[in-house]
């Protein structure tokens, strides 16, 4: 018999002879077991203050790619000072709303309302604040209450609309992506390379990716294109995209999916199993964490999921590694994704206390194939799963899927 008893500031494994045969299959579980329950390491920070009257940022708008800065709603949070109003413009009049944010956050692009209520486009960095566009409008997607990464990670090109994709340089240059035909974009790669969006012709939509090349004056782009799908992210490397795959049958089969940019195509479900939609929003550098929402009724889920794997309810993860403060919000809407994959933001949803933007960190959780049942425990149940998938004269399968996880945290 194997118990295990939890208490500061140990964990113990309790063993019983009882003639077993098995035994030698669940030890090692239970000191898997002992490990996770030993290790909580992750943690969510809900955006609001103590000030009176108190600071809330309800929803997020962008996050650095060092997940170290998050704005959204006229306000700014960071790892080191908090959560805070954005600065104001006394030029214009209005407080600076930002919608994107390079790698360390030092480089902003947003927008102010002047005294007469127009909204000015800006991009500002350490050369200070300038005004992006006079005369057309111009926003980060074509739906600006939607999070993308618009800003490249070294701040010096910044992707959008303005009626049709376009690409703009800091020093100046500004070019359209099409020559011909409708498109969107989503996304831009850490120096500017890579661009990833959707275009819509006749068979489409495709997911898109705009190979950019610097020539004298501008930039010459070639395209790739992937059938049935839109791309909403694009790593940092420009390595991969990433967005929703129309499975047949319109916005009811959508499903996720990842493309390594000329090589395979990673299609997956959502954390609701095969009737679930599920969209991509974000990924980490080389592609390996994925970040996005699965709709479904009445809360939205936040999840997140590493290659090869089945995505997973964000909620669910962050409370199997320690976090705490998740009893009364459901994790509804990603808003960014940090380039190491081990930081996200977004917002919560609560009935109780409302809407807050969040920032979590989430480890590098270990690989284990054995927890078979997504359930972030290696237990009797995955081992009863094993034992259906494979004969009972295969006697090496259980020490398989326990060996599997000697590191399992």
């Amino acid at each position: 018999m194997v118990w295990v008893t939890e208490g500061a500031p140990r964990v113990s494994i309790h063993l019983r002879n009882t003639g077993d045969p098995t035994m030698r299959y669940w030890l090692p579980l239970a000191f898997a077991a002992v490990a996770h329950a030993a290790n909580p390491t992750a943690s969510i920070t809900y955006l609001r203050s103590n000030d009176n009257p108190p600071l809330v940022m309800v929803t997020a708008m962008a996050m650095s790619g060092d997940g170290k800065t998050v704005v959204g709603q006229y306000m700014i949070w960071t790892a080191a000072t908090g959560l805070r109003p954005t600065e104001f413009s006394p030029d214009q009049g209005g407080y600076l709303n930002y919608h994107a944010l390079n790698y360390d956050g030092s480089v902003r692009f947003g927008e102010v309302a002047s005294f007469g209520g127009a909204n000015f486009r800006f991009w500002s960095g350490p050369w200070g604040l300038g005004r992006v566009d006079w005369q057309h409008p111009f926003s980060p997607s074509t739906d600006v209450t939607l999070a993308r990464r618009a800003l490249s990670g070294d701040g010096q090109r910044l992707v959008g609309q303005m009626g049709t994709p376009v690409l703009m340089e800091r020093l100046g240059v500004m070019q359209g992506l099409f020559s011909s035909g409708v498109g969107r974009v989503a996304a831009i790669n850490f120096d500017g390379s890579i661009v990833a969006g959707a275009t819509y012709a006749t068979g489409g939509p495709f997911g898109t990716v705009w190979l950019l090349t610097p020539v004298s004056g501008g930039f010459v782009a070639e395209t790739k294109n992937f059938p049935k799908a839109e791309f909403d992210s694009v790593s940092s490397d420009g390595a991969y995209a990433a967005g929703f795959f129309d499975w047949g049958g319109g916005s009811s089969a959508y499903r996720g999916i990842v493309w390594h940019i000329d090589a395979e195509a990673d299609f997956f479900l959502s954390p609701l199993g095969t009737s679930g939609v599920s969209y991509i929003n974000f990924l980490s550098n080389g592609g390996e964490i994925a970040a996005g929402v699965a709709p479904r009724p009445g809360w939205p889920m936040a999840f997140v999921r590493r290659r090869g794997e089945r995505a997973r309810d964000l909620r669910q993860v962050l409370q199997r590694f320690g976090a705490t403060g998740l009893d009364y919000y459901m994790l509804t809407n990603i808003a960014g994704l940090s380039d190491d994959g081990k930081t996200v933001c977004g917002y919560a949803q609560s009935p109780w206390f409302g809407n807050v933007a969040f920032v979590a960190t989430i480890p590098e959780w270990p690989a284990c194939p054995s927890d078979i049942n997504f359930d972030g425990a290696v237990d009797d149940a995955d081992f009863l799963i094993d034992l259906t998938q494979f004969p009972l004269t295969h006697f090496d399968q259980p020490r398989r899927l326990a060996s599997n996880c000697s590191g399992l945290t």
